[in-house]
């Protein structure tokens, strides 16, 4: 409760401290989710929810009506964009102070797995927008194409093109990345 007063102090005008503590209480423990399935920590994923809400905090007037798909999509989206980069900030804090050759064989497993999964998140977040976007909801946040349409206020039909072209364009630049 403390942090929602904090936030709240940030914020100007009362109807947009009141749009932002509904927007804290109906997506917390969906940003939550979404931080810990990235950083696999409780207090990195807790860190990641209070920087998005800071970030939302401080934007509050770019955020549509509580209702809108749109608005879960941003709020999703800025949640993901904060623990991806945290979890990179962790990775590259560990490969400094743990070289691979003093880890054991479980250890060297799960860093070449966490990298394989680096390279595919790198390579999702430079296809343009729009592709990002429909692979991200559909793989990373499990909507189906019917769900994915009617978020982004697309057709069936176009949400479908847009993840056959986005997993093309994305095996495109994963065979550009050097073997491990």
């Amino acid at each position: 409760m403390l942090r929602l007063s904090f936030y709240l102090a940030m914020i100007e005008g009362e109807a947009e401290q009141q749009k932002f503590e509904q927007l804290y209480w109906k997506f917390k423990g969906l940003m939550y989710y979404r931080a810990y399935e990235i950083l696999q920590e409780e207090q990195a994923a807790e860190d990641a929810v209070s920087m998005a809400f800071l970030r939302i905090a401080q934007n509050i007037h770019k955020v549509g009506e509580l209702d809108d798909p749109r608005t879960k999509g941003l709020i999703v989206t800025i949640a993901d964009h904060i623990a991806i980069d945290l979890y990179r900030k962790r990775r590259r804090e560990r490969e400094h102070y743990a070289p691979i050759s003093e880890l054991d064989e479980t250890s060297a497993a799960r860093t070449l797995e966490t990298e394989l999964e680096n390279s595919l998140m790198e390579a999702i977040l430079l296809l343009p927008a729009q592709y990002k976007n429909v692979l991200l909801l559909k793989y990373a946040d499990g909507y189906n194409n019917r769900e994915i349409s009617e978020l982004l206020h697309y057709s069936v039909a176009k949400v479908e093109k847009l993840i056959s072209r986005g997993k093309k364009q994305l095996h495109r630049l994963l065979e550009e990345v050097p073997p491990l």
